[in-house]
């Protein structure tokens, strides 16, 4: 018997800490004398298991010996070779976790990143890699790199995890969450404020008008409102006379399609 747990591999038997073995036999004579572990005689009956193949035998008191087996035979396992790893694999964020912006806590990208793990260990057995909760274990790797697989994700919350084990049943894991929006702000709209003629020539105003903007986005939100390059916020602009086109972009500097003023207003001339 062993005294840790293991995992049985064609590769070798791996424990997290080097085990104790003990034997035990059955001699209807004079009685089991000895046991001769790795070429060492000795009548003691426990050994400490180290890395590497291991044989045991057994003799009574007479010396009457019994052949030379491998612990392994002895044991069942499926490989004579004795792997102790204690060591957690190493899991790393190579690139692509630089978001476009931070906000509240949370990173935002304007496009799905190409995230790259990092991971080693001498003793590998599978690498799991989660996106919002389908497992994946086909990646893309190149010496030792995992490019996560993001192919089915859609604007929204993204949530990224990475689940390393090696042969022996170390585990490491890292979870990455971030969002995702791709679309620029939706629904431009423009309100006025003073009354106006209308003409073929133009739209005339007694004084300089205001007009307030305004804009939906269903990600990071809008950011600015641009009329003939001026920026604003609220969406406030005065309009003097001139022929004017608006646009928003979000916080991520997606852009809506640059209107002309007078579309929005439902106007028949732009001046």
């Amino acid at each position: 018997t062993v005294s840790e747990d293991y995992t049985s591999l064609n590769t070798g038997t791996y424990f997290k800490k080097a085990p104790k073995v003990t034997f035990s036999a059955e001699d209807s004579g004079v009685g089991v004398g000895t046991y001769t572990f790795d070429g060492k005689k000795t009548t003691d009956d426990t050994f400490n298991l180290g890395d590497g193949e291991h044989t045991v035998a057994v003799a009574d008191w007479l010396d009457n010996t019994d052949k030379v087996v491998s612990v392994a035979d002895l044991m069942g396992w499926r490989s004579n070779k004795v792997v102790i790893d204690g060591t957690a694999p190493s899991v790393g964020r190579k690139s692509g976790f630089t978001p476009d912006k931070q906000k509240s806590g949370e990173d935002w990208y304007k496009k799905k990143p190409s995230l790259v793990y990092t991971v080693t260990d001498t003793n590998l057995r599978y690498v799991d890699i989660t996106v919002n909760g389908k497992l994946y274990r086909n990646h893309s790797r190149v010496n030792g790199d995992y490019t996560v697989d993001l192919s089915s994700v859609s604007d929204g919350k993204v949530s990224v995890q990475i689940r390393v084990e090696d042969c022996a049943g170390n585990v490491s894991e890292d979870s990455y969450n971030f969002n995702l929006d791709t679309k620029h702000p939706s629904g431009l709209k423009a309100e006025l404020t003073g009354s106006y003629l209308e003409r073929d020539t133009g739209t005339f105003f007694k004084a300089t008008p205001s007009v307030r903007f305004s804009a939906e986005d269903e990600g990071i939100g809008v950011d600015k409102y641009y009329l003939n390059g001026e920026s604003k916020r609220d969406g406030m602009f005065n309009l003097p006379t001139g022929i004017y086109t608006v646009y928003a972009d979000d916080e991520l500097g997606n852009k809506t399609r640059t209107s002309k003023v007078s579309d929005l207003l439902g106007w028949k001339s732009n001046r």
